[in-house]
């Protein structure tokens, strides 16, 4: 019996490795707010919603199916805590006979006694679908009520009960064996009591002893102590048949746990958003041809957590257009737009909802990130080295269809070399299939990408008002040689510059932290 809640072939695996890239990806998009919000405070919560938003589907079909199911979960909250609680209540239940020693008897013991906690809770789950498992529409839910009813019917469920019963061994520890080697005692048989096994008229009628019986005399400690071993191991093996069934129960409890967690992570995160006011809506996950790419009011949820007050959203349409180029002012919001995008792509593939009025997108088999980092504290290579050996890296688990999401990148060298060496860069990407999404203040680069066939090509720039202030709104527009960094100066120093503010450096990289 398997759940199959998130995924429509196989369980969610806690220790199933990451994508290449995967820890950088966090980082860069600023996942921790966004984790930290579905968590509520539970690190085994935390770990699943970070493995699974890390790990994208890598289709539209299973996405819609998953984006039904979290419907669901939105729809029945209640049904979905008490799920949640029973499977923590099975987990908890076995744990209790951790510890007792790890003899055949012992082990039996504590084998029947986790067996009959798990026979309790698959009754209670056996209850909720009969309650509530007509009120899921979603596929994941209807077929996972569907084997409950079907499994866990009530001839089942008193044949375990039954078999649970018998293996408390009241009456007595029956065992058949035979003769092995050199004659020795082997195929050790624990067996059904023989009154259970005789009809009611043997057991009235028949003799109540046999000719073949023999009693072991109190003094005959040797003999004793032989009859014990051969009831070891007749009861050894039916111990290991039931740590096998408890070993089943646990993953199937554990993995439950697991699926359900990762649904009320994606309630709490949208609470947290649309209790500061943020809209949310389901995306619509397409094929990777032809290329969907549209967002309407798209925001960067994680800075939604933060920020004490509204943000501004933005716009998105790029269908067609693999390679999207943002430039503009310093500090007016290209990074914060960047990681928007990401974080949209993110969710969408893990078939939540997403921080937009409107997100639809195709489906990327791959998402990585290439953002600026600290400069190497061992001094064993530059800054540029250091960008083109991540570069390589990344580039090398991309795929056709993949999205590479890059902010600022080869902009510790010289304006003439970053931009030739960024232009060849995303030219391949392009040639490969892949979709990029670079934010730059390299004139060069983006003019040189501009200067190319740019019809599969769409350039944005972030805003900036007459007066210098920036409205953080990122619009379509021709890249500008400058970046406005005057600007940033004069709000920092609060002192004037000479000559025109408009002939400020494109060196100052964009903060991407502004709302």
């Amino acid at each position: 019996m398997r759940a199959l809640l998130l995924y429509p072939d196989r369980s969610y695996q806690a220790d199933r490795p990451l994508p290449p890239g995967a820890d950088a990806l966090e980082r860069d998009l600023g996942l921790d707010a966004l984790l930290d919000a579905m968590s509520g405070g539970d690190a085994f919560a935390r770990g699943v919603a970070r493995q699974v938003l890390l790990d994208p589907l890598p289709e539209a079909a299973p996405i819609r199916r998953r984006l039904d199911a979290f419907e669901d979960c939105r729809a029945h909250p209640e049904a979905i805590h008490e799920l949640q609680a029973i499977a923590e209540s099975a987990l908890s239940r076995e744990r209790e006979f951790w510890g007792i020693g790890n003899y055949p008897d012992s082990l039996l013991f504590r084998g029947v006694r986790a067996l009959e906690g798990y026979a309790a809770c698959l009754e209670r789950l056996r209850l909720v679908a009969d309650r509530a498992g007509n009120q899921f529409r979603s596929e994941a839910f209807s077929r996972f009520f569907a084997s409950l009813r079907s499994e866990l019917d009530d001839a089942y469920l008193a044949e375990v009960r039954a078999h649970l019963d018998r293996l408390e061994l009241r009456d007595g520890t029956w065992i058949s064996l035979g003769l092995g080697s050199e004659d020795r005692p082997a195929g050790h048989v624990l067996r059904r009591p023989l009154e259970e096994r005789r009809s009611w008229w043997r057991r009235l009628a028949g003799p109540r002893s046999s000719a073949l019986d023999f009693e072991i005399a109190e003094q005959d400690e040797s003999g004793g102590q032989a009859l014990a071993r051969q009831r070891e191991k007749g009861i050894a093996s039916v111990a290991r048949a039931v740590a096998r069934s408890n070993e089943h129960l646990h993953g199937f409890f554990e993995t439950l746990r697991a699926e359900l967690a990762f649904y009320l992570a994606g309630i709490r995160l949208e609470s947290a958003l649309v209790g500061r006011g943020f809209s949310v809506a389901r995306p619509e996950p397409a094929a990777p041809d032809p290329l969907v790419w549209e967002a309407e009011a798209l925001y960067d949820p994680g800075l939604a957590l933060r920020a004490p007050g509204p943000l501004v959203p933005n716009d998105l349409a790029a269908d067609g257009r693999p390679l999207v180029v943002i430039t503009g002012a310093n500090q007016g919001g290209k990074s914060t737009f960047l990681r928007a995008i990401g974080l949209a792509q993110l969710l969408l593939q893990a078939g939540l909802f997403v921080p937009a009025r409107r997100f639809r997108s195709s489906v990327a088999p791959g998402i990585t990130s290439h953002f600026p980092r600290e400069e190497d504290a061992t001094m064993q290579r530059g800054r540029l080295d250091d960008e083109l050996r991540r570069m390589e890296e990344t580039v090398g688990h991309l795929r056709r269809g993949s999205l590479l999401l890059s902010n600022e990148s080869f902009s510790s060298t010289n304006e003439r070399e970053g931009s030739a060496i960024g232009a060849d860069v995303f030219r391949a990407c392009l040639d490969s299939g892949v979709r990029v999404v670079a934010v730059t203040h390299l004139f060069e680069l983006a003019r040189a990408l501009h200067e190319d066939d740019a019809s599969d090509r769409l350039f944005l720039r972030a805003e900036r008002a007459d007066d210098g202030r920036r409205t953080y709104r990122v619009l379509v527009g021709a890249t500008l040689p400058t970046s406005f960094g005057a600007d940033v100066f004069r709000r920092v120093f609060e002192a004037p510059l000479s000559g025109d503010p408009a002939a400020g450096s494109t060196g100052v990289a964009d903060a991407g932290g502004a709302p």
